[in-house]
């Protein structure tokens, strides 16, 4: 993430090493914009618009990949994913290894929906899984306090739930997994009118593999909110996968698995 706070004050205090009397009202003038305006970016008082962003790129000799990465976090689409993501739940690895079964979190998503039962057969009808497995799945979000059951239906009583990124975890490896094995299930089972399989192959530079990553988090995010919303009647599941067909594990070392 390019912070233009981070950035500014970094730069503003490599230039004042060079020349001790170098000032942020000089530092201003260079940037040719008003020294209260730059005060207040430096401060994080301020947001930077796409606009700003790309001018002090410029008068700051950023190259064209940190050219980008400014102007995109500094957009407000990113703001506001970016404050979205502030609002959710962030489950621990333990947390999430109670109910890393994709039966959980289809209750949750159903638990949206206006018409709604609170009721095990019904949620097994919809699911296509087991009664007995959509019951137990139901008391234990009730019991953790993620649902509630009044007058037949269930509403959720707490924020959007997510997982920490980056971080190994064997939960939600099996998570990734029961995913994927529905995707390739649905492939068969559902018209293509009603879902869309894409796929791309192409050359990868390990150094861009990081920005590209959190691109396919802000494009989830975005689709997300276009698709919820009151009128929703449906639960469905966007699965996105990135992964190397060449053995990329023997010359950059593992942090992990995921």
């Amino acid at each position: 993430m390019m912070a233009i706070q981070s950035l500014l004050v970094k730069e503003l205090t490599e230039r004042k090493s060079k020349n001790p009397l170098f000032s942020l009202r000089a530092f201003a003038r260079q940037l040719k914009i008003s020294p209260a305006q730059l005060s207040l970016l430096m401060n994080g008082k301020k947001k930077l618009s796409p606009k700003v962003a790309g001018i002090l790129a410029d008068r700051l000799n950023l190259n064209s990949i940190e050219t980008l990465e400014l102007i995109e976090d500094s957009s407000p689409l990113k703001q506001k994913i970016n404050l979205s993501r502030s609002e959710m739940q962030i489950l621990s690895d333990e947390e999430f290894s109670l109910i890393s079964d994709w039966v959980h979190f289809a209750i949750l998503e159903l638990s949206a929906l206006k018409n709604n039962q609170a009721n095990s057969r019904w949620i097994a009808s919809e699911l296509g899984v087991d009664p007995n497995h959509a019951l137990e799945a139901m008391d234990r979000l009730q019991g953790l306090g993620f649902i509630k059951i009044e007058n037949g239906r269930m509403s959720k009583t707490t924020k959007p739930v997510t997982t920490t990124t980056d971080v190994p975890s064997s939960a939600i490896r099996k998570y990734h997994k029961q995913n994927l094995d529905l995707a390739r299930e649905k492939i068969d089972s559902v018209p293509m009118e009603l879902r869309e399989y894409a796929t791309v192959t192409t050359t990868v530079s390990m150094k861009k593999l990081k920005r590209v990553k959190k691109l396919i988090q802000e494009f989830r995010h975005r689709i997300n909110e276009e698709l919820e919303g009151d009128e929703a009647t449906e639960v469905y599941t966007l699965a996105i996968q990135l992964f190397p067909l060449t053995k990329v594990q023997t010359r950059v070392p593992a942090k992990g698995i995921k």
